[in-house]
């Protein structure tokens, strides 16, 4: 996981995503990319790796279905708010 984005800024995240790969990570996490192709650069940062996709809504990544994720090279996705939200909602 890398939350190198919001303070260092995307290249330096994607260095250390490529790190995270050489290193043997067993999953890459990007925390909040802001657009599509960043996402894309991530899934391309590590291409051997499996990668998370955090589907926060109001948060600053696009939210995208689980079938998008996967065409663009994310190997799992969580939708927390979403599940919460189901959860809350049938109390």
């Amino acid at each position: 996981r890398t939350d190198a984005r919001a303070t260092l800024g995307f290249d330096e995240a994607m260095e250390r995503v490529r790190l995270f790969e050489e290193a043997g990570a067993d999953i890459v996490f990007l925390e909040a990319p802001q657009t599509l192709e960043e996402m894309k650069m991530h899934c391309e940062a590590a291409p051997n790796t499996p990668k998370l996709a955090n589907m926060l809504e109001g948060g600053k990544t696009p939210i995208l279905p689980p079938v998008e994720l996967q065409k663009m090279g994310y190997d799992i996705a969580a939708y927390p708010l979403t599940l919460l939200s189901t959860a809350v909602n049938a109390m």
